[in-house]
């Protein structure tokens, strides 16, 4: 540990040590004086400066969408009502989801300290004594899933649609709880402001449902506009002021700082009669119009390298858009430009199936949970592209209406939505030069080829905390179908080794030299080195393209080596041949892998020749003859053969190793053709 705090430590400028010794002091202040702070500031339901009578129906005023007379008739051409009803009827019987995980709580409250999986509750004392890297508590992720209230979307909708109370009662009564066993600062729930931006927008929403689940009265729900009110109210101006004073900083102010600013937004906005509404509404929008232009390139990349953190990032701005359209606020060209050019990245990777490089971190994370119903999140993103920029290409691969934007967009926007026309043309070979991301892909259906490289930057800010040793790995899908992959991420905090591999350059489709990284980890969340990458050279003709890129990731070792891959793709044959130049003065021992989704079948044929079958044969692959080859499967010492596409998850997969030394500069030449073509 003490080694983690060193590490971390070179890393962070003298502003960010200085920051974080001023809020360690705070917090011991702040241990001693919350108590009497919070009984002096108490927010009244009823305050004067209320246009509508009662905090519950300025709520449904203000708030960004409405639920008109044939709202849900309409909602009812495009889902299954009744699939709400029957999910709100788990929630009342207590049976709460996170992640693929259920907490059964019985019918009552849950221990909003423990992880599911876990025993061990998280003590209840003053969050800056805790330490969210402790493993004996589970996995805290679990705990902050459950404690992002994404269900009170679920029990609010199923009220709204059906006037029954009991799923109003039991929001209210788990969100009373949660203000019980979560005093002011007490608890691993009061230990991340992102998490409490996220858990307000969960609670506002879950409050307008019931807002307007009550028609123009708040009566049917005793005590909400009067006891239960301030005691809500309360909860929502201190985890508020929480955020305020804790913003990420420096080198932690990646995607959690849009996701508190949100919160700020969203609480100043609707709720502008609480005491410092109007400093948290100007701060929140001013770091929302700021942090997109910081965190994504130009050409619509992840500054975090991470295909799912992007998602995680656009779907933090769907809810911003929405709230300052109704707020009448100036949407700068700059957001408009980053949020479109997100959408075009993404609608390049996606393959046919719907199917996108799993580069970088990913834990599952979502910012809301509009969606009852079945819910594909790159396909999402593009409809609401779709809407905003008026695009048919858009469309044509974000397919359907899904819940989430129909309840982000009005009439008039589904309407638009139904008549643009789907673009299917073919798409290009497409360079994203400041993500360092190259597409190659042609054909639709089962012609279609999507092979894509990772040759970017190596993550953002000082730590890089969500990216991979990754540089030059690429993953291939052919007819919308997924074969050479990204094995994904599976466990952060509490994945010891697991963590490592998965973020390591062996769990890539690269060369790892001399069993080391292309970067120098300084734990599960921090490198010490930022291997430099560049694109060197693209050309896209008629029926091929080339593409040379280079990392300089293990110059740091005794005899340094630079990488230099390059690809050439021959569009009538359907091939690939990969170059892999590695230039040294010394010797060293290589590894190139290739990691299949585990619905492949991968066999020898010959020495050095492979074939890949989904059940037929789809791929051949053929190593360099000087290479050593061996096939892994599901092996657990030393790692290997494994593949995650959900958080926590894993499965034995299919992974190709070829090994050789060298004692000098050496190209090893790889093929790679369609079985079809042979």
């Amino acid at each position: 540990m003490l080694a983690w705090y060193l590490n971390r430590l070179r890393l962070m400028p003298l502003p960010e040590i200085g920051l974080r010794l001023y809020r360690k002091v705070r917090a011991k202040f702040w241990k001693r004086l919350s108590p009497w702070a919070v009984q002096k500031i108490r927010i009244s339901p009823t305050d004067s400066s209320l246009s509508s009578g009662t905090w519950f129906d300025e709520l449904k005023n203000t708030f960004p969408i409405k639920i008109d007379l044939d709202f849900w008739e309409r909602y009812g051409r495009y889902f299954p009502p009744e699939q709400i009803k029957e999910v709100g009827e788990d929630l009342v019987k207590g049976k709460i989801p996170v992640f693929e995980l259920t907490y059964d709580t019985g019918g009552g409250v849950p221990d909003w300290h423990r992880d599911v999986s876990n025993s061990v509750s998280w003590p209840k004392i003053f969050f800056s004594k805790l330490n969210h890297n402790e493993l004996q508590y589970g996995r805290i992720l679990n705990v902050w899933e459950l404690n992002r209230h994404f269900y009170f979307y679920d029990l609010g909708k199923a009220y709204a649609l059906t006037r029954d109370r009991r799923f109003a009662e039991t929001l209210i009564r788990h969100l009373e709880s949660w203000i019980d066993q979560n005093p002011v600062g007490m608890g691993i729930n009061w230990y991340s402001p992102m998490e409490c931006g996220l858990r307000l927008v969960s609670w506002l929403w879950g409050l307008f449902f019931l807002a307007e689940g009550s028609g123009s009265s708040s009566d049917g729900l005793p005590g909400i506009a009067s006891e239960k009110g301030q005691k809500i109210l309360t909860s929502v101006y201190w985890q508020t002021y929480f955020i305020e004073k804790n913003l990420s900083k420096y080198s932690s102010a990646n995607n959690h700082l849009i996701g508190e600013a949100l919160g700020l937004f969203w609480v100043g906005s609707l709720f502008p009669f609480l005491p410092r509404a109007k400093k948290w509404k100007k701060k929140g929008w001013r770091i929302l119009c700021q942090e997109i232009e910081r965190q994504v390139f130009p050409d619509g990349v992840s500054k975090e390298q991470s295909t799912r953190y992007l998602f995680f990032l656009f779907d933090l701005y769907r809810l911003a858009i929405l709230l300052a359209k109704k707020e009448s606020l100036t949407i700068s060209q700059v957001v408009w430009d980053r949020l479109e050019k997100i959408c075009e990245y993404m609608m390049t990777q996606m393959d046919d199936g719907g199917n996108l490089p799993d580069f970088g971190d990913s834990s599952d994370g979502l910012a809301c949970k509009l969606h009852t119903t079945s819910f594909h999140p790159y396909r999402s993103i593009l409809t609401t592209g779709a809407v905003w920029f008026k695009r048919g290409d858009f469309k044509g691969r974000g397919g359907k209406m899904d819940e989430y934007n129909f309840w982000l967009f009005g009439k008039d926007d589904l309407e638009l939505y139904k008549k643009l026309d789907e673009d299917l043309d073919e798409e290009s070979p497409r360079i994203f030069p400041n993500g360092g991301q190259v597409i190659l892909r042609n054909g639709r259906g089962a012609q279609e080829a999507v092979l894509s490289l990772d040759a970017g930057p190596f993550g953002f800010l000082s730590i890089a905390a969500h990216a991979h040793a990754d540089a030059l790995s690429f993953t291939l899908s052919l007819g919308g179908i997924p074969i050479l992959v990204d094995p994904g991420t599976y466990l952060y905090h509490d994945g010891g080794q697991w963590r490592y591999y998965f973020r390591g350059t062996r769990a890539h489709n690269t060369i790892e030299v001399d069993d080391q990284d292309q970067a120098v980890s300084g734990g599960p969340f921090m490198w010490l080195t930022k291997p430099e990458t560049v694109i060197k050279k693209v050309s896209i003709g008629q029926d091929q393209a080339f593409v040379q890129a280079f990392h300089k990731g293990y110059a740091r070792l005794a005899f340094p080596l630079n990488h230099e891959r390059s690809f050439l793709w021959e569009r009538q044959k359907q091939s690939w041949t990969i170059d892999d130049r590695l230039e040294t003065q010394g010797p060293h021992r290589i590894r190139q892998t290739f990691h299949f989704h585990p619905h492949c079948r991968v066999q020898s044929l010959k020495p050095g020749l492979f074939e890949v079958s989904i059940d037929k044969p789809v791929l051949r692959l053929k190593l360099d003859s000087r290479l050593q080859p061996s096939l892994h499967r599901g092996e657990e010492d030393p790692i290997w053969g494994w593949y995650s596409s959900r958080f926590g998850e894993k499965v034995p997969a299919f992974t190709l190793v070829g090994e050789t030394a060298i004692q000098k500069t050496e190209t090893v030449q790889t093929l790679l053709w369609r079985a079809s073509d042979d």
